[in-house]
């Protein structure tokens, strides 16, 4: 079957839309033409109502008119709400994995700090004067790392799963600095009054499979930050991903008890003690 002609549907579709407006030209025009060459003249009786007509006919099209706006604009929100969704329950990997920013504001402002990994080696090293400034001012520091032990499953299984997999010295050094950052602060907690802040860790002894750093995760300004660890290569990528407790609700609130179950599963250090004078 042959389709029909384009010009054939756009008058088509150009007499339903405007129907109304058209009746009313008519009607006006049949009005006018009754009374300049009808046969008779209109009396006053019929050319009220003749004009009542017509501004019925007009109130009939601008309701006609403001319905079909109305349906256009709800057709056209309909269709932008369906691709906003679609585009929210299905992002692009490249949308959803954020390279972790510059961490210093949120140290900075946090009141609770709580921080899982292997070793946080550059976290520690970068954050050091922020966490013991932060920590200072009250807030209390949470951090859970690999037991530095030597013969510690967690610098084991690290070693097997990098791109070295016999070289468990490498880890053995990067907690053995991550540890000299711990008692620096630790040491420095050890002379704030005893109202201000907390300062504690506990130690792994199995290598985790992501890192946390989540600030304030009881509070509506709630952030947490999750990076993945690679196995065997990829280690010059960050794969790591930001939670909000008002966006994220759920998925804050499992990467929030997965921190907590680690830390109610895991023995707490022990420092070793100050030397006296």
């Amino acid at each position: 079957m042959q389709d029909k002609p384009k010009w054939l549907t756009t008058t088509v579709e150009f007499l339903l839309d405007n129907v109304a407006v058209l009746a009313t030209i008519a009607y006006a025009t049949y009005v006018v033409y009754w009374q300049e060459f009808g046969n008779g003249n209109i009396s006053t009786d019929q050319l009220i109502t003749a004009v009542i007509a017509v501004l019925a006919l007009l109130a009939t099209s601008e309701i006609i008119e403001r319905y079909r706006r109305l349906s256009k604009i709800e057709k056209s929100t309909d269709s932008i709400v369906a691709l906003v969704q679609k585009q929210i329950e299905r992002p692009s990997a490249s949308r959803f994995f954020e390279p972790i920013p510059n961490l210093d504001p949120y140290v900075r402002k946090a009141h609770t700090i709580d921080l899982m990994g292997l070793s946080l080696t550059s976290m520690l090293n970068k954050q050091l004067s922020n966490l013991k400034e932060a920590n200072k001012a009250g807030a209390a520091i949470r951090v859970i790392v690999a037991n530095p032990a030597r013969k510690s499953l967690a610098i084991k299984m690290s070693a097997l799963r990098s791109e070295q997999t016999h070289n468990e010295g490498y880890f053995q050094k990067r907690l053995a600095s991550s540890f000299e950052d711990i008692e620096y602060l630790n040491k420095s907690h050890q002379f704030l009054p005893a109202n201000k802040g907390s300062f504690d860790v506990h130690l792994l002894d199995y290598a985790p499979s992501f890192g946390i750093m989540a600030f304030d995760v009881n509070q509506d300004t709630g952030m947490i930050f999750i990076e993945v660890y690679p196995h065997g290569t990829g280690y010059d990528t960050q794969i790591a991903f930001n939670l909000t407790r008002s966006r994220d609700g759920e998925w804050f609130r499992y990467f929030q008890r997965q921190f907590e179950d680690v830390w109610q599963k895991t023995a707490t250090w022990s420092p070793r003690p100050l030397p006296t004078a």
